[in-house]
């Protein structure tokens, strides 16, 4: 049975160790908050998404729109 992925092997884009060592230095040096800030980071992108996804028309969609949204 093939192992599960680790988080960070699921997707295509990869943070290097100096992407993370430069968020905890932007943040000085904590680590703490520099976790905070990424996931406020995620939570605007995840906003403008839903907004992106509900301005778009039924028809360019076809109807293909996730339950919810």
């Amino acid at each position: 049975m093939p192992s599960e992925l680790a988080p960070a092997e699921r997707y295509s884009i990869v943070g290097s160790d100096e992407d993370v060592d430069e968020v905890i230095e932007l943040c000085d040096g904590d680590p703490r908050e520099a976790v905070r800030v990424l996931l406020l980071a995620c939570a605007a992108l995840e906003e403008d998404l839903r907004r992106a996804e509900h301005k778009l028309s039924n028809g360019y969609v076809r109807g293909r729109r996730k339950a919810g949204v």
